[in-house]
């Protein structure tokens, strides 16, 4: 199981590094200004500024709608990871499932603790996602910044605006 946890960790890792380095070329085509921008924002954070970029400078609708495809998963991808990582793993007996427990006290709904059965599988499973969508997000950036032309991405000035 903690192999199959860390596969999660590590590939979600390389999914928020790129994502930070794809959204700071979008705000500028130097990589150090948007490492400076990008280093201290939450994954959600970073999610809605790519989103706006995307929406300011891209005036493709079908390549708008693959980055509104690719910002859901990303999202979904975050908030599975979360469940993994920010909860209790209880102890098992040998051949019994793996058991989280996660608790909150939210001000609308207060005390709740939920129990949940994770199998190896499927965290092995979500691992293997998070692999896909770096892949996915690779590809996205790709099509993201060619469709850019380069002299707009130095100037700061989104495609088809003055």
């Amino acid at each position: 199981m903690l192999r199959a946890l860390g596969r999660v960790v590590v590939n979600f890792n390389a999914v928020e590094h790129w994502l930070a380095t794809w959204t700071g070329q979008l705000i500028v085509w130097d990589p150090i200004i948007g490492e400076i921008v990008t280093a201290e924002m939450s994954f959600k954070n970073l999610l809605a500024l790519f989103s706006s970029l995307c929406k300011y400078r891209v005036r493709d609708e079908s390549l708008l709608q693959e980055v509104k495809n690719a910002v859901a998963l990303l999202a979904q991808a975050e908030q599975q990871r979360n469940e993994l990582v920010h909860c209790c793993w209880l102890e098992r007996k040998p051949g019994e499932p793996h058991k989280t427990r996660k608790t909150t006290a939210k001000q609308k709904k207060g005390h709740h603790t939920q129990f949940k059965d994770v199998s190896v599988q499927d965290v092995n499973a979500l691992a293997d996602r998070m692999r896909d969508i770096d892949y996915l997000l690779t590809l996205l950036a790709g099509k993201l910044l060619g469709w850019i032309p380069k002299e707009k991405r130095a100037e700061g000035e989104g495609a088809g605006k003055p």
